[in-house]
């Protein structure tokens, strides 16, 4: 259900909710709640802070001298494994279409690829046929995702492959899905029935809201729906957060927090952000075999990464 279909003030606890500052505050609760050790699953322990800021410093000046060219973590840099700009190709077959019509592949494209993209489990692969090489997991995923909608399965006119459509989404099958993604006795890939269902429901989804995608029920022209509500030609993340939140909440999985989110940052359009982060190390009782689990999150922020302070 849309914000536009629920009384005023549950449409405005609904956007407070979403809002990142408010989730940023509920997740401070959450970690001050670990902190004080009050919670049964998670433990955190911040010792191993300075050292692992001054090794992940250590990779990024290494890899990426000048801070200004450290690319945004992204779909798009699943599209580009094997050292191969596959987008770049795609683009070159736009020819001379306007920006906005660029702007419109490149939502498709994301949006489509991010909700393929889920385990794939240990024995499944990709083999790209016009370049012979071999991916798993999420690059083998990526690369999969991009030559589906490059082939035009998205769309409903073979004149214009590079485009998805309500049509040509909700009649999408596990079949089709199983063909383009080389699925086979020896090459299984895990959830090949809900990855299917999600496309179709993203269909179902595009011609539920005309005033989002248009009358052609066009998956694209959320970018047209964005554009216009940016500022001094400046759309900020909690906007296109909000938007994705409000069009795929209808959706269910497709519009869950997590999937709007990777969509935000999957490199259709950069989001301006910053984020900052502790690294901390938590152990979970919530695995699947009952026994602790040990993990780590880290995320600094880019402007004073090249700064030897860690403050």
């Amino acid at each position: 259900m849309s914000v536009a279909c629920v009384p005023p003030l549950v449409a405005s606890a609904i956007a407070l909710m979403r809002a990142p500052a408010t989730i940023r505050a509920r997740a401070a609760l959450v970690r001050r709640h670990v902190e004080d050790g009050r919670s049964p699953h998670f433990a955190l322990d911040a010792n191993g802070l300075e050292a692992a800021v001054r090794a992940t410093l250590a990779v990024m000046r290494e890899r990426f001298p000048d801070p200004q060219r450290v690319p945004f973590h992204a779909r798009w840099r699943h599209f580009e494994v094997g050292g191969r700009d596959r987008w770049r190709g795609l683009a070159a077959t736009l020819g001379g279409v306007d920006p906005a019509e660029r702007g419109r592949v490149r939502v498709e494209l994301a949006i489509t690829s991010v909700l393929l993209d889920a385990g794939a489990g240990a024995d499944w692969r990709y083999r790209e046929s016009d370049g012979g090489a071999t991916f798993t997991r999420s690059e083998g995923l990526a690369v999969a995702s991009f030559d589906l909608y490059r082939g035009g399965a998205f769309s409903n006119d073979p004149a214009a492959p590079l485009r998805a459509d309500a049509e040509a989404l909700e009649r999408f099958s596990a079949g089709a899905l199983a063909t383009a993604f080389q699925v086979a006795p020896g090459n299984p890939l895990v959830g090949l029935d809900g990855r299917a269902a999600l496309i179709a429901s993203l269909g179902a989804v595009a011609r539920s809201r005309p005033d989002v995608f248009g009358a052609g029920a066009r998956l694209g022209t959320l970018f047209d729906h964005l554009a216009a509500r940016a500022e001094a030609g400046v759309l900020p993340a909690a906007a296109i957060l909000a938007a994705l939140l409000d069009v795929f909440s209808a959706s269910g999985r497709p519009g869950s927090t997590s999937t709007a989110c990777r969509w935000a940052t999957s490199g259709a359009i950069p989001p301006r952000a910053r984020a900052t982060a502790p690294t901390v190390s938590c152990r979970s009782t919530s695995s699947r075999n009952g026994s602790p689990t040990r993990w780590s999150s880290r995320w600094r922020r880019p402007a004073s990464a090249w700064s030897t302070s860690t403050r």
